[in-house]
């Protein structure tokens, strides 16, 4: 499963901004960006297997789009 790690967060922290204005972040910032990110990537992996569970019961394909 994909993981976002503090690191991974650091890294994009210097393209967050609000209204132009750069925001700082420290640790605890991070982290929290981290286990917020982990937690919409499997809400999202979740949703996608019970739409595919459902189309599977159904027998219809499902065609993803972008």
């Amino acid at each position: 499963m994909v993981k976002v790690t503090k690191d991974d967060a650091k890294k994009f922290g210097q393209f967050w901004t609000h209204k132009g204005v750069a925001i700082f972040m420290d640790d605890t910032h991070y982290q929290f960006a981290a286990d917020f990110a982990n937690i919409v990537i499997k809400s999202f992996i979740e949703d996608a297997q019970r739409q595919a569970a459902e189309a599977a019961k159904k027998k219809q394909i499902v065609i993803a789009q972008s």
